[in-house]
C-alpha cells in the first residue's frame, strides 16, 4: 500500500505469523510485537502508518486531499 502511495494502518492484534523459532528466529508472539512496534509514521513521510486495535478500527472514509 505504502509503495503505492496508500496510507496503511495495521490491526495490530489482527495479525499473524509461523513460530520459527525451531531456526533460531524470534517467536510468533515476538515477531508479532515487533511489527506492532515499527510500523510507524517513520515508514513513509507524507503517509499515515500506525497500529490499531481491533475495537478501534473505523471504515469511515477521511474527506479528500485536492
Amino acid at each position: 500500500a505504502l509503495g503505492r502511495g496508500y496510507d496503511a494502518i495495521l490491526v495490530g492484534d489482527a495479525h499473524t505469523t509461523d513460530d520459527m523459532s525451531a531456526y533460531a528466529m524470534p517467536s510468533a508472539v515476538d515477531m508479532i510485537k515487533h511489527t506492532n512496534t515499527f510500523w510507524g509514521p517513520d515508514l513513509a513521510p507524507g503517509r499515515e502508518t500506525g497500529t490499531v486495535d481491533t475495537a478501534d478500527v473505523s471504515f469511515a472514509v477521511s474527506a479528500a486531499v485536492s
